[in-house]
């Protein structure tokens, strides 16, 4: 899958570098997963469980283990994401099957309904999506897509990642 996650390097990097703020969520691709643990890496973002600042010798070894089981506690990274990376708990790692899109927009929804019955959350949260071109063609996602236009949730992007990698051949968008 090393494909699949390159060519999402210049979607994530660009989210991570200029589009995306600290509240915001993304959905993506597991296979995008080792360029989104590069940008928090390249950007010292790493944590530790506890919250703290990972220490770049444990952040080289973290990188260093990616794909790799941990026998002795080491922190290592799988396609999805783990509590080490800085963003996990806004990341919505994900298969594919249309999951990520509706995940995203279905999520932006339950944040507005939270804000209307008084719950604090970020009123400017962005959730952005990634996903490949053959997911763009789930049916999941024609289903969902007059639900973010009849409530007008102007905060979802859902960004294709026309790649041509599919194990059942390439798509036309």
């Amino acid at each position: 899958h090393p494909t699949a996650s390159s060519s999402a390097l210049h979607l994530l990097s660009s989210l991570h570098l200029f589009g995306k703020n600290p509240q915001d969520y993304i959905a993506c691709k597991p296979h995008a997963s080792p360029t989104d643990h590069a940008n928090n890496y390249l950007q010292r973002l790493f944590r530790e469980t506890n919250g703290e600042r990972m220490s770049d010798d444990r952040a080289r070894t973290a990188m260093k283990n990616l794909r790799h089981l941990s026998f002795d506690g080491e922190p290592v990274f799988q396609s999805y994401h783990s509590a080490f990376d800085a963003d996990c708990w806004n990341y919505f790692p994900s298969g594919s099957v249309g999951i990520p899109p509706v995940q995203a927009l279905y999520v932006a929804h339950a944040y507005r309904m939270a804000a209307k019955h008084g719950f604090k959350v970020p009123s400017d949260a962005h959730f952005w999506c990634i996903m490949g071109d053959s997911e763009f063609r789930e049916g999941s996602l024609m289903e969902a897509l007059p639900e973010g236009s009849e409530r007008g949730l102007g905060n979802v992007t859902w960004i294709v990642d026309y790649n041509r990698q599919s194990l059942d051949g390439h798509r036309i968008v």
